[in-house]
């Protein structure tokens, strides 16, 4: 799916076509939304679609007239119990008039930023942006981290009192 942001007035607003100072936010998107954009933009469809690949490893590369910035991302499993996650790659893709972003899912990193709950968000002031992604990915997993820990301190006292059980036996 492609959708097209941009922040008018502190507010954001979708737009009907890619100009200077919009946010492109790709998810899961058809090979024709790929080709669209990575023609629009003057970027090759394959630095595009390396955020698709559960595969890819989190990088930095300078391209030729934009940066390409793959980070990895937490997602709970779908259908798995509490506490349980893996990690998904997220493609920020910079040019000179706009970000584009990548993923496989909707993801409440990315999520949080389409509905209006980040303050201080611009569509205009791209490094800052990436900066927001960052600590929202990072809070996330902070987050998760609690979660897990939690559950691992439940199993541990779980294994504690079954031990007691079996020593008075």
């Amino acid at each position: 799916m492609l959708a097209i942001y941009e922040a008018v007035n502190r507010r954001l607003t979708r737009a009907d076509e890619i100009e200077e100072g919009t946010w492109i936010c790709l998810t899961a998107p058809s090979q024709e939304e790929i080709r669209e954009v990575a023609a629009t933009l003057d970027i090759e469809p394959a630095d595009v679609q390396a955020a698709l690949d559960p595969e890819e490893s989190a990088r930095i590369s300078l391209e030729d007239g934009y940066t390409v910035i793959i980070v990895d991302i937490p997602l709970k499993v779908d259908g798995a119990a509490e506490g349980v996650y893996t990690t998904i790659p997220l493609g920020i893709l910079l040019t000179q008039t706009t970000i584009t972003t990548v993923c496989s899912v909707d993801t409440p990193v990315l999520s949080d930023f389409a509905s209006c709950r980040v303050r201080g968000f611009s569509t205009k002031k791209k490094m800052r942006f990436v900066y927001q992604i960052l600590y929202r990915t990072a809070t996330i997993y902070q987050t998760n981290l609690r979660i897990i820990d939690k559950r691992r301190t439940e199993i541990e006292e779980r294994i504690g009192q079954h031990t007691e059980d079996v020593d008075l036996i």
